[in-house]
């Protein structure tokens, strides 16, 4: 069955799902799937400590492996409901394009996290969407340290493969940056 297929059985059934990614990154990606669109899904994530954890837009190209349902499925799903977790709201994402993603997102959101993961693995850049133009997003970073940058940075649109937003690892940055 192909990946494709996969994730549109996990997300009519609800289904808790783990993909790997292990041609752009190593361990695996737990949480169901939300939307699909013609190159990308989305993915409402938990995170290693079993807290849901935003959202990733993904490619299908890079999916190697999906289990569904996840082998941890009950284990996961009793931890998120004894610590009383809700899931989010379905953001609305248009899939229909990266440019079509990074628009969106970015114009919903506060922040977003994008990952030109064949142009320069293991990198990812985050920041408030600034528009895009020729091409190429506009996005005024965050550091580490959760400051601004003084300048905006212009990425490619084509070679971003991945988009996160939501997060907690983002939301820490954003409290940082806007406490000043």
């Amino acid at each position: 069955m192909s990946f494709k297929r996969q994730l549109l059985q996990a997300m009519g059934s609800d289904t808790l799902i783990r993909i790997e990614r292990s041609n752009v990154e190593d361990g695996s990606i737990d949480g169901y799937v939300v939307a699909l669109g013609p190159k990308f899904f989305l993915m409402e994530v938990i995170d290693d400590s079993i807290r849901m954890d935003g959202h990733y837009c993904l490619r299908y190209q890079d999916v190697t492996d999906c289990e569904s349902p996840c082998s941890r499925r009950d284990f996961f799903e009793k931890v998120l409901r004894l610590r009383g977790a809700v899931r989010g709201e379905k953001p609305q994402v248009d899939l229909s394009s990266i440019e079509a993603i990074v628009q969106t997102v970015g114009t919903s959101q506060p922040i977003l996290t994008i990952h030109p993961e064949e142009a320069d693995p293991g990198t990812c850049y985050i920041g408030e969407y600034r528009g895009i133009d020729g091409g190429y997003l506009n996005l005024l970073e965050l550091t580490t340290d959760g400051k601004w940058s003084e300048e905006s940075g212009k990425y490619a649109v084509e070679e971003i493969t991945r988009v996160d937003f939501g997060g907690s690892y983002e939301e820490a940055l954003l409290l940082v940056a806007n406490a000043g």
